[in-house]
């Protein structure tokens, strides 16, 4: 079973010719394909990422790109993901010209979303019928069947995951079984670094979706979360990231196949190298070269120039929750009980520390 990426779309004709190469060699060789690329423009939508943090687009090219990706087996998946929609007097108001917007995406051949908001997703469908793909957005952090199942009455099509339950391999191969007997998509999350359990993650998406600004306040939520992992380095290892060479034991341990790559917010030739490293089924430099950096959100110190954490290190830690069946959903993590991540991050930092 081929393993299937959806990436972050840079809206750029250099990078999109980048994504078919990639398809063509190294996906051909390791049976990996990016089979969307998911992002929004802010001059047609607003989505949870800020205005000022997604590429500039000139409207008349959106056919010919999203066609050239279409030719080639690339699915445009576009997101329509703000954590809050307002208020309603003034949602009568902006869906108007959001269903306008999205009459010119229809128009251009976009037949997949990623959503937020239940009520989005009916409009939306009313306006598609079963021709297009509707996808829970991982910010409505669906972790269990009962969730699952209401969003897949209301029309939703696939899901990516809570991000915090991507090492509960119990939860996710029952996820998975619920999404093959329902004729569902599944995804989850690879390449976030967030913290677990993170009390900011919320307000956080909401702020994005308020295209807030990030200054008052100390660069509220950005720099509070930033300085938690500057200061303990191993919440990074404790963060529910996905590495490449693990994504074989996802479909072996969770019968899950399709990952989502972030970093549409930044430049082609920083996402490329990582999403080359999710083709190639193998990562072997420090941790956050995974990371697409979000430190200047929160004027911090750049993380990556501080912290070095060698990914061949840290490796095995996944064998404790795939193999022995450890479950992170509990209250062990934090807790004093479980001590997998700590150990794994010291062994990182010893000189002699034994590679997994």
């Amino acid at each position: 079973m081929s393993t299937m990426l959806n990436v972050g779309n840079c809206w750029n004709q250099y990078y999109l010719e980048r994504l078919i190469q990639l398809n063509d060699t190294i996906g051909v060789m390791n049976d990996v394909k990016i089979t969307s690329i998911f992002g929004s423009l802010s001059f047609l939508t607003p989505s949870a990422r800020s205005a000022d943090r997604l590429p500039e687009f000139e409207i008349a090219d959106l056919g010919s790109y999203i066609s050239m990706a279409q030719t080639h087996g690339i699915a445009v998946r576009y997101t329509l993901n703000q954590s809050c929609i307002g208020p309603m007097q003034e949602f009568k108001v902006w869906w108007q010209e959001l269903e306008k917007s999205i009459k010119v995406l229809k128009k251009e051949g976009v037949y997949q979303y990623t959503i937020t908001s239940p009520l989005l997703l009916e409009l939306v469908r009313e306006m598609y019928g079963d021709s297009a793909y509707l996808e829970v957005s991982t910010i409505c952090e669906v972790d269990s069947i009962r969730k699952l199942d209401y969003w897949r009455k209301l029309g939703a099509n696939g899901v990516c995951l809570k991000l915090d339950i991507n090492r509960d391999f119990q939860t996710l191969q029952s996820i998975s079984t619920y999404c093959r007997d329902h004729g569902m998509g599944l995804e989850l999350l690879a390449n976030e670094f967030c913290l677990y359990g993170c009390p900011w993650r919320a307000e956080c998406y909401n702020l994005s979706s308020h295209d807030s600004e990030r200054g008052p306040f100390g660069y509220y939520p950005f720099k509070r979360c930033q300085n938690v992992r500057l200061n303990d380095p191993v919440e990074w290892v404790r963060a529910r990231f996905i590495l490449p060479q693990w994504m074989e034991a996802y479909r072996l341990w969770a019968g899950v196949n399709a990952f989502k790559i972030t970093g549409r917010t930044h430049p082609p030739d920083v996402i490329l190298p990582i999403i080359a490293a999710y083709m190639e089924r193998d990562f072997t430099g420090s941790l956050l070269g995974l990371w697409p950096t979000i430190a200047f959100l929160g004027n911090t110190q750049e993380p990556k120039d501080l912290v070095d954490i060698p990914v061949r290190k840290i490796q095995g830690i996944i064998h404790y929750f795939s193999r022995k069946g450890r479950n992170c959903s509990t209250n062990e993590c934090g807790a004093g009980a479980c001590v997998v991540c700590q150990r794994a991050y010291e062994n990182s930092q010893k000189a002699g520390g034994k590679e997994e």
